[in-house]
């Protein structure tokens, strides 16, 4: 345990500056994975994840605790190393190819749709069930790559999040699904410049929150933990949250749980925004824990919430396209349903 740590303490972390990854071998001991290991199976027992954009098995707070300081150990050595700033753990959240679940090329969405920071952000991805080293990992795009290849492209992703990348021919297009549209576009195969690190159960990958990332394949049934690691300077915009494409309004939709209880929050204070640490997170925290089931909207009753948050933050196309959009497509469904 003592060399691990030591081995944590003097690890070298630039090149989360440069490339936005670094791995390190053997992080989780074999009485460590097992503690993850149980923690899987319990949360395994208590029914289905709240959040409809994909699936996931949020670590006990226990056996977060139980970590923290050694979780907390990385995000040190990577502050005293680079400019990354990231000293704030939020919670972790377990991921599994169960289920044939696998991710196509991104940067992570929703937690960028919350902080709109994702450079000052530490995503510590660690397998704890991985039947084969070769398969089922984490496909990542070093940085270093993507800026000799294409400068301007990396200008523009620098920081960001919610991003799309779907490859056609020699070609690759990128999605803006926080504001929409399209970002932009590279005049190759982003697997060109892209990178697999082969782990174990155990090591860990950690990766910069705007790292563009996907999963290598479904083919095992391997979970991995992931950390996650922001900025204490983090703020919850309201009106940043509120601003969006298409596609950001659909996850919240299907993540109410989530996002209602923060526009619940700032309602009921009057606030434009709120600190994600300090004085405001711990009256968040205590506001979350007396928001109760009977105050949740509907699926219904949260679209008609944000349509008429766009409408009071003057995004009147905004809103009504996507009002006119979602309609369109729900009346769609049901016509297929019918001549089925």
């Amino acid at each position: 345990m003592l060399a691990n740590r030591l081995s944590i303490l003097s690890r070298d972390y630039k090149d989360l500056e440069s490339k936005g990854y670094v791995i390190i071998p053997s992080f989780l001991s074999s009485e460590e994975l097992e503690i993850f290991r149980k923690d899987i199976s319990a949360q395994a027992c208590q029914g289905a994840t709240q959040n409809q954009n994909y699936r996931l098995g949020a670590i006990s707070q226990e056996t977060l605790d139980k970590f923290t300081s050694k979780f907390n150990e990385v995000s040190n050595g990577v502050r005293s190393q680079t400019n990354i700033q990231a000293d704030l753990l939020i919670g972790g959240a377990y991921f599994s190819t169960e289920g044939n679940q696998s991710f196509r090329w991104h940067q992570d969405h929703e937690s960028y749709y919350l902080t709109q920071n994702h450079y000052h952000y530490l995503n510590l991805y660690m397998p704890i069930i991985k039947p084969d080293v070769d398969k089922s990992n984490l496909c990542i795009v070093p940085f270093d790559r993507l800026l000799a290849r294409s400068p301007k492209i990396y200008k523009q992703i620098l920081n960001r999040g919610a991003t799309r990348y779907r490859v056609e021919k020699h070609k690759t297009i990128i999605y803006n699904d926080n504001d929409g549209g399209k970002l932009g576009t590279l005049d190759y195969s982003i697997e060109d410049i892209a990178k697999t690190p082969y782990l174990n159960a155990g090591d860990l990958l950690l990766i910069r929150g705007d790292v563009i990332h996907r999963t290598q394949d479904a083919d095992t049934l391997r979970t991995a933990l992931s950390i996650r690691i922001t900025s204490s300077e983090d703020k919850i915009v309201k009106a940043k949250l509120v601003q969006g494409g298409l596609r950001k309004f659909n996850m919240m939709l299907n993540n109410i749980a989530n996002y209602q209880v923060i526009f619940a929050y700032l309602d009921h204070h009057k606030l434009r925004q709120f600190n994600i640490n300090g004085k405001d997170a711990k009256q968040f925290i205590e506001f979350s824990k007396t928001f109760s089931q009977e105050q949740w909207m509907t699926k219904r009753q949260f679209f008609r919430y944000l349509i008429w948050q766009k409408i009071k933050a003057r995004l009147f196309i905004n809103a009504g396209f996507i009002a006119l959009y979602y309609l369109a497509s729900k009346l769609k469904s049901r016509l297929l349903k019918l001549f089925r």
